[in-house]
């Protein structure tokens, strides 16, 4: 398996994000991955790594958190 020296780092920043809302606070998607991209200091990693994480931290009981429409992509903390 192939090693990923960055996922940490993403998971961390993804974590730091969701600590910040409340309960209820609605944001779109584009909002973490523009926060973990801008506070790692990189562009050069897909959205959907990004994304990937998030669903892996909510998996794991770390997040949680509701797609309420995902055409518009907007996530509800819970």
């Amino acid at each position: 398996m192939k090693a990923l020296p960055k996922k940490p780092v993403i998971k961390h920043h993804i974590k730091t994000f969701f600590e910040m809302q409340h309960k209820g606070d609605r944001f779109r998607t584009e909002d973490i991955i523009k926060y973990c991209k801008r506070h790692m200091g990189i562009t050069a990693i897909y959205g959907d790594t990004i994304l990937r994480y998030t669903r892996e931290l909510r998996q794991d009981g770390v997040i949680d958190y509701i797609i309420d429409c995902k055409q518009s992509r907007e996530v509800e903390i819970i």
